[in-house]
């Protein structure tokens, strides 16, 4: 058997709220959308949320295990990016000219290259 690509990350959390508002709000990603009934909803609810980074699948789930992991996430500027997260107050713990990182709410690791 060969694994040719990761299709999702499913990380539970004690956080949802805040972690919705951090992806959406902080980081500007998008909730992923799906078709119900030929209506187009966002996939996101009480429960969950799922957001999609290219063709991989990013879902938080409420739940009482948290899971820790790491996030790695590529982007276009390195030193825009930072400097965006610094002006919303978003604490840099680690920093190089190649890559940086930060926290989310629940603590987990994210790099940013």
């Amino acid at each position: 058997m060969k694994v040719k690509s990761l299709n999702s990350i499913v990380f539970h959390t004690e956080n949802l709220d805040k972690l919705i508002s951090f992806y959406s709000d902080i980081l500007f990603l998008e909730p992923a959308e799906y078709v119900d009934n030929g209506n187009t909803v966002q996939d996101i609810s009480n429960n969950h949320v799922n957001y999609v980074l290219d063709e991989m699948l990013l879902c938080f789930e409420a739940g009482k295990r948290t899971d820790q992991g790491t996030i790695i996430l590529n982007v276009e500027d390195i030193k825009e990016s930072k400097e965006i997260l610094e002006n919303l107050e978003i604490k840099i713990e680690k920093d190089n000219k190649d890559w940086f990182t930060i926290n989310d709410p629940d603590g987990r690791t994210i790099i940013f290259e």
